[in-house]
């Protein structure tokens, strides 16, 4: 099903089907031959070995999708299958975002994915370089990718939320930041019958720009899609009157922020639990540092347009399974938090490296009880502690960021 071809891993070799892709989930920023060897030694009695090239050859058979389907049933599917999962007042709560991601500069990946240009303000350096916009439907509280998107650099983020929305239901909560605020996506939304939050810039609503002037906490009206939009609007049946509410929040830092939501009923409601529910979205910020800088996934192992989906969705699955596997633990630490000063959480760096080292096992050890209660005992080492209130500086200093790279970060791969 997910071969290039019908004759692809029909004749025994070193690297069949089931081989190849518990490789391919056993990422590390060594060379491929380095980890080759590795594997070999770990997987096979005999001597032998498997050269980078072999590897090349049987990476080309493997569609992308391979590693979606195993995102579908060995995570999602998983996760929901019991409806024993967490929640937000009934809601599965997600997000959806898009980030730039850095592609490795070959003609083929170029073409396919496309460029941004790049100068300094002297224009001494100039050029441009191969990247693509990677877009999540995340679920914030039990951490899992639902779907995942990588396609064109240039393509508008909100055409990726459309193809997310196939994968949501009207029991979703779903928030989004600043740039996705438009109306058809709003309309989109309800016509699905999908609840909303959405973070409004300056100069988007009426409504918006009013509450950021004066002091409205909480206001429930009607929109209409500006004139430019009403003949799409009509053309693809959208509503052409939405009744939203819209919800002004204070940041600790004094800034306004205006919010606009489907959750217009204000006693289930209340304005004050808008700025936690919108607090919840960080989720998915963290979750894009995690595959960039635990998972390393602009470290491509290939110079193809297939090897950078095969990566790609590779590290959503592992992300995904790796928030399946540490429930257990992360219960025990739950249970500590009376004695605590601050809660705890499974430390990612040993959660994923665990993974990795136990990819071989999870797919063939027989004794499944033994393997997860040895994972519980591992998750559980070093964990981290979590300081809500402590402020996220976003923005770091090049030389700041050089010297954590060079001489702080600890590689989890």
């Amino acid at each position: 099903m997910h071969r290039k071809n019908e004759k692809d891993f029909t004749r025994e070799r070193k690297l069949p089907f089931s081989r190849l892709m518990v490789f391919m989930i056993r990422k590390s920023i060594k060379s491929i031959q380095n980890r080759l060897n590795e594997f070999v030694k770990d997987l096979l009695t005999n001597f032998t070995t498997v050269t980078s090239g072999a590897y090349t050859k049987a990476r080309k058979k493997l569609n992308y999708t391979a590693f979606i389907e195993l995102n579908k049933q060995a995570v999602v599917e998983t996760l929901y299958e019991d409806e024993d999962y967490r929640k937000y007042k009934g809601f599965r709560l997600c997000a959806i975002d898009g980030s730039k991601v850095r592609l490795p500069n070959e003609k083929e990946i170029e073409e396919h994915f496309g460029t941004i240009r790049y100068k300094n303000k002297n224009i001494s350096v100039e050029g441009s370089h191969a990247f693509a916009t990677v877009s999540v439907l995340y679920d914030l509280l039990n951490e899992i990718a639902i779907d995942s998107e990588i396609g064109h650099c240039k393509k508008d983020e909100e055409l990726f939320a459309y193809k997310h929305f196939q994968h949501a239901n009207e029991n979703d909560l779903i928030l989004f930041d600043r740039g996705y605020c438009s109306y058809t996506l709003l309309a989109h939304l309800c016509k699905k019958g999908i609840n909303f939050v959405v973070r409004c810039p300056v100069n988007s609503f009426y409504q918006a720009n009013k509450m950021f002037k004066q002091k409205i906490e909480s206001c429930i009206t009607t929109i209409e899609p500006p004139d430019d939009k009403k003949k799409l609007v009509n053309d693809q049946s959208l509503p052409s009157k939405i009744s939203v509410r819209f919800v002004r929040v204070m940041l600790d830092t004094g800034d306004v922020e205006v919010l606009v939501s489907s959750l217009v009923d204000e006693q289930l409601y209340p304005t004050d639990d808008f700025k936690e529910l919108y607090w919840f979205r960080w989720g998915i910020e963290t979750f894009f540092d995690r595959i960039k800088n635990r998972l390393d996934l602009e470290n491509f192992t290939g110079k193809t347009t297939l090897s950078v989906q095969q990566d790609f969705y590779a590290t959503i699955y592992i992300s995904g399974l790796e928030s399946i596997l540490i429930e257990d633990a992360q219960d025990i630490l739950d249970q500590k938090t009376s004695s605590n000063k601050y809660p705890q959480q499974v430390n990612k760096s040993v959660s994923f490296n665990t993974i990795k080292n136990y990819a071989l096992d999870l797919l063939f050890e027989n004794d499944s009880d033994l393997l997860f209660e040895k994972l519980t005992q591992l998750f559980l080492s070093s964990p981290t502690c979590i300081r809500k209130d402590r402020p996220r500086p976003r923005v770091k200093s090049p030389r700041k960021q050089v010297n954590y790279y060079k001489r702080k970060r600890k590689p989890t791969y």
